[in-house]
């Protein structure tokens, strides 16, 4: 029996880190020596999605998968559950670290209930899918956020102590700590989700200065040239 890990790639280090800690510290505290570990070189999430099917085809019956979590699989419960009965399918024993469940190989009722979801999920997908589209056709609407829109985010009550801590070089994961520890909302967030919001917020700061570093340009113009138009008209004048 050999024993192989699987990290999700991320364009936010902290996540892979988080990650890579999770699955470390298991390992070490069941003494599992691992034969490889599985990691896409790249972002896009097709080749991801590639990659992760890949990884479970080149295992063999009775390898054991240690992951950290159910998210490794995908960001809806539809991918999630897809992979784990492909897991299932290859006679794959799978270690769900942050969730501290071993799924069990020969049970077969289990993964009876797991086909079953996957069958709900998938009619509810295409339920919805075909009532939103029913409801953009009736409206005349168009799929897509309104220009110039911006959404609310679950990290917006903190903002201001999100970017103290960021300046100061702070992890995104001690940030998060910091955060969801007087805030229930936040319990499911993820260091990734936490990265693209200070991203977010980094980009929003710099095209603010931008606009301003502009306007000034613009009225630094102006005022010149009405300074020149005085001074024309004054020449004018005096001639």
């Amino acid at each position: 029996m050999a024993h192989y890990a699987y990290i999700k790639m991320s364009n936010d280090a902290d996540a892979m880190e988080y990650q890579k800690d999770l699955i470390d510290t298991y390992i070490k505290n069941e003494k599992i020596k691992l034969s490889k570990i599985y990691k896409c070189n790249s972002v896009n999430q097709n080749k991801i999605h590639k990659y992760l099917e890949q990884t479970i085809d080149e295992l063999d019956s009775r390898n054991d998968l240690i992951v950290s979590g159910l998210g490794a699989f995908g960001k809806s419960i539809y991918k999630v559950l897809q992979q784990i009965t492909r897991i299932k399918e290859k006679g794959i024993i799978l270690h769900l670290v942050n969730e501290s469940l071993i799924f069990p190989l020969d049970d077969e009722v289990l993964f009876k209930i797991v086909i079953a979801l996957i069958k709900v999920e998938k009619k509810a997908k295409e339920k919805r899918m075909s009532a939103a589209k029913e409801t953009r056709d009736n409206n005349g609407t168009k799929i897509g956020r309104k220009g110039g829109k911006k959404t609310k985010s679950m990290f917006d009550k903190h903002k201001k102590k999100i970017i103290k801590l960021n300046e100061f070089k702070v992890p995104k994961i001690e940030i998060l700590k910091e955060i969801k520890s007087d805030d229930d909302i936040l319990k499911n967030a993820t260091p990734q989700a936490l990265g693209q919001y200070i991203k977010r917020i980094n980009k929003d700061q710099r095209t603010k200065k931008e606009n301003v570093k502009q306007k000034n340009i613009e009225n630094f113009n102006k005022s010149v040239d009405l300074n020149l138009g005085r001074v024309k008209n004054q020449k004018n004048k005096n001639i």
